[in-house]
Formats: C-alpha cells, structure tokens, sequence
C-alpha cells in the first residue's frame, strides 16, 4: 500500500478532528485535500460531507477522493461522498432573518444524520458553526 505525506499540518488536522468533525480545507492546495481524504476515509469507515465555497471544486473533490481511495485502498469499498451547496457569506447575512439559514440548516443536519460515520469539510463559516 502507498503511504500518504504525513506533514504537521495534517497531523494537525487529524489530531483536530478527534475534536470536531468539521475541518477547513481552505489552506490546502494541490492534492492534498484529497490524499487526506482518502486517508481518513480509511481510518474512519464512513461517509463524508464536503462543502466548498466553490461547488465545482467540491464535486471535483469527490472525484478525486473516489480515485485516490480507489488506488490506494482497492479491496475497500468507496467511501460515500456527498456534496451540498454553498451558502455564500453574504446571502446568509442577508436571509438570517428570512429563516431560509434555519431551513438550510435544518436539511442538512437531515441529510448528514442519515450517514453513519461522517466528516464535513468545509471552507464556507456558515456552515462549520453551525454543523454537530
């Protein structure tokens, strides 16, 4: 089996995530965000839910993530990926009032109780706060 970079900043981030299950992949470049991924989708066993500020990136994550997993780790299966929408920063300013935040929130927290084991990745505020 290939072995992953292991840097501080990732030991960092795995350490992190014994606390939280959320995690900004904002500072991440190249193919880092996925090779973590990947990593934690093994040592983890479960789904994860990846939110970007940019929905294309995030569904490029997935595939990357689905790619990676699949060489490093082919007798394992492929974790679930799911993929939400941003809420840009201003539009939830904006529509906190509304209760559209609160809907949004709502359906998520729907959508990620109904995976067993999850991570959420995020690089967008208004969701980390407001995420399990």
């Amino acid at each position: 089996m290939t072995s992953l970079p292991f840097t501080a900043e990732t030991e960092t981030i795995l350490s992190a995530i014994e606390h939280s299950k959320t995690i900004h992949l904002s500072g991440l470049k190249g193919s880092a965000p996925a090779l973590l991924l990947s990593r934690l989708a093994l040592l983890n066993q479960g789904a994860f839910i990846i939110i970007s500020d940019d929905f294309q990136k995030s569904r490029d994550l997935c595939r990357d993530v689905a790619a990676y997993f699949e060489i490093l780790h082919p007798r394992k299966p492929v974790p679930e990926l799911l993929t939400l929408p941003p809420l840009p920063r201003l539009a939830y300013r904006q529509t906190l009032r509304s209760g559209r935040i609160e809907r949004e929130r709502i359906s998520v927290l729907t959508r990620i109780r109904n995976l067993n084991n999850f991570l959420c990745f995020t690089t967008i505020a208004a969701y980390s706060d407001r995420l399990p």
